[in-house]
């Protein structure tokens, strides 16, 4: 699994350091992040020996702030609108569910502006 960023409450996001360029990694990458990388830009292809998504000039960054970051504001926005800053106040699966929709929120309103 790739760990790009991560919420730690109360109220600390970390974004991990990426290298810029082509990446290789072992395995197949799931659908959903394939989707992901290819909306922001990235070419994916699948290999024998492992996966290979290369980065275009300006997309890396594009996607770690309009995708990790933004999925990490949405895990802050849960804790902090339910008032419980020191535990995780939903399960696992229900916190990236609501962190996706509110990835997907922010772009829409992007989309609306243009």
């Amino acid at each position: 699994m790739l760990q790009l960023g991560r919420y730690e409450a109360p109220g600390r996001i970390m974004l991990f350091e990426q290298r810029s360029g082509i990446w290789r990694v072992g395995g197949k990458l799931s659908a959903q992040i394939v989707r992901s990388f290819r909306k922001n830009g990235a070419t994916v292809a699948n290999h024998a020996q492992g996966t290979t998504i290369e980065w275009p000039q300006g997309s890396l960054r594009r996607f770690m702030l309009e995708e990790v970051l933004a999925h990490e504001i949405g895990h802050h926005v849960l804790q902090q609108y339910k008032g419980k800053r020191g535990v995780q106040i939903a399960r696992k699966r229900d916190h990236e569910k609501f962190a996706a929709g509110f990835v997907e929120r922010q772009r829409s309103k992007k989309d609306a502006r243009r």
